[in-house]
């Protein structure tokens, strides 16, 4: 399952700003991948599914936890967050909010 691109969330994109730039490099390599094939894990990059969302993954990107969906044929990144209150109970209502935000926004028309 090959897709066509990868966005980011309003928020996941001013939290990829603030990543330092080894980061965000190591980032953009990753997003090649997952474009390729979004579900399947290597040795140096492990996908699990976040419990409680159904279609949302997660993955390491060194001190951080990077979140995912794929909308369509688009890989959108919904957070980048510091683990561990990547895993809290209101991380995860942030993340379940950021994507119906997205998901309302789609269905609006443009001005």
């Amino acid at each position: 399952m090959t897709l066509d691109h990868a966005e980011f969330t309003a928020e996941a994109r001013e939290e990829f700003r603030n990543l330092a730039r080894s980061l965000q490099r190591q980032l953009r390599d990753l997003i090649t991948y997952l474009i390729q094939d979004p579900y399947r894990s290597y040795p140096w990059l492990r996908l699990k599914e976040q419990p409680g969302l159904p279609g949302v993954w997660r993955f390491r990107l060194g001190p951080k936890r990077v979140f995912y969906t794929v909308d369509g044929s688009v890989l959108l990144l919904i957070a980048i967050a510091l683990r561990p209150t990547a895993f809290t109970a209101s991380a995860r209502k942030e993340l379940h909010r950021r994507l119906q935000s997205h998901r309302q926004s789609e269905r609006r028309p443009p001005p």
